[in-house]
């Protein structure tokens, strides 16, 4: 006999010796990649940042390396990469005198943010 749901009816002699308790184990559904991208901008916002795309021509990485301004290994790492590209804005006369005058020191060459924060130092103390 079919109860109304249409499931078959266990007779009492069958269940003897089973639990009660029934788990229920489905595999982790896979999440959609435009669920996953929404997740991540979400999260950013929460936090206040916000993802930038940048495009560097291979010809500017390349000058950096030659400049010694970026180490040729560190052409795939994105925050070197904008570093050395910076610093690269600034000529080699430029980058000469901040070293000659103590403004940076040879090792930040490749640094902007570091030069940026000795120039700023630097003059507010002239000041």
């Amino acid at each position: 006999m079919l109860h109304s749901c249409d499931q078959p009816r266990e007779s009492p002699a069958s269940t003897q010796g089973m639990t009660n308790a029934t788990t229920h184990t489905t595999a982790p559904r896979p999440v959609n990649p435009n669920a996953l991208r929404v997740r991540r901008h979400r999260e950013r916002r929460r936090y206040g940042l916000r993802m930038l795309n940048v495009t560097v021509p291979e010809t500017v990485i390349e000058s950096a390396v030659a400049r010694g301004l970026l180490a040729s290994d560190d052409g795939a790492q994105p925050w070197s990469v904008i570093q050395g590209c910076y610093a690269s804005l600034l000529s080699d006369a430029a980058l000469a005198w901040l070293i000659d005058n103590g403004v940076i020191t040879h090792e930040q060459r490749g640094d902007a943010g570091a030069i940026l924060r000795s120039i700023n130092g630097w003059l507010e103390r002239s000041v």
